[in-house]
């Protein structure tokens, strides 16, 4: 029989499970996603994006933005010149896990600033040597160096200066994908200080364990705001629970620990949680959001 401890332990990892699958696969899902618009027959040919004013760009730090434009030209990446369609869509943002040289800890920072590309014949076939290769030419032209070797072999991270690119590849979907994904180090500058400025909170009232990743997920719904943020520490899982009015933020509690009894199969709320989400100045946007 399990103690009531070991029932923490299992609720509290599987609740950390289920976010970090979540993230990680925000850049394989959303290409599947859009692989099924395109057999919807949304599908477009690749084309040339509309230009960025390239006027104030530093040769040597250019934008997210400015990349993927490049990226996307026809005949940057050959290989994708030919048996290959693009997709962009806004409505839908990829991510990219980095950790700043700076820092103990990685974070998750989503960006609008990526393409897809997929294999327009039904034929399967394997282009991920020579998209890497390509990739990896085209960003070093651009002052990149290759940077955090992924144990996932299908994921290449690059940095310089002023950006962030991830490619991750899928030779063997159907049909095989390729995402390159970009990202402006200040926007994850602005990532670790929402996440330092959550813990600052957090420290006020607990001890908090050194961890090595930080995911945050942030609700806003008028003057309202709700974020989550996942720590993998060595021994336990914590999720955080902050919510805001007009941008004054509060702790509210761990949403990782707790009992069989408190858990609705996504969250653990314990009777401490319930009474502050319910609190009638936040209305029933928290309750909406942890179901």
């Amino acid at each position: 029989m399990q103690t009531e401890h070991q029932k923490r332990i299992i609720i509290a990892k599987r609740i950390i499970i289920a976010v970090l699958t979540i993230v990680a696969l925000v850049s394989v899902g959303i290409g599947v996603a859009l692989l099924l618009k395109n057999i919807a027959g949304k599908a477009t040919e690749p084309q040339l994006p509309a230009s960025s004013n390239n006027q104030n760009i530093v040769p040597t730090a250019p934008s997210a933005a400015s990349l993927i434009d490049g990226y996307t030209s026809l005949g940057a990446i050959p290989v994708f010149t030919e048996n290959y369609k693009i997709q962009q869509d806004i409505t839908a943002p990829s991510s990219i896990m980095y950790k700043a040289d700076d820092q103990q800890y990685t974070v998750n920072v989503t960006t609008g600033h990526y393409a897809l590309f997929y294999a327009s014949s039904a034929t399967q076939r394997n282009d991920a040597a020579s998209v890497l290769a390509q990739t990896t030419s085209y960003l070093q032209g651009k002052g990149f160096k290759k940077a955090q070797v992924s144990t996932d072999t299908s994921v290449a991270v690059y940095t310089q200066l002023g950006s962030v690119c991830q490619l991750t590849s899928a030779p063997t979907s159907a049909p095989p994908y390729y995402l390159i994904a970009c990202a402006d180090k200040a926007d994850i500058q602005k990532e670790y200080t929402k996440v330092e400025e959550l813990l600052a909170l957090y420290k006020k009232s607990h001890q908090l364990d050194p961890f090595t990743k930080a995911i945050s997920s942030t609700v806003t719904s008028s003057n309202k705001s709700m974020t989550t943020l996942a720590l993998t520490t060595a021994h336990q899982h914590p999720v955080l629970l902050f919510a805001a009015i007009d941008d004054k933020w509060s702790y509210l509690g761990d949403l990782g620990g707790g009992t069989a009894a408190t858990s609705n199969g996504k969250y653990s709320i314990s009777s401490e949680i319930q009474s502050a989400i319910r609190n009638p100045k936040y209305g029933d946007f928290l309750v909406r959001n942890l179901q």
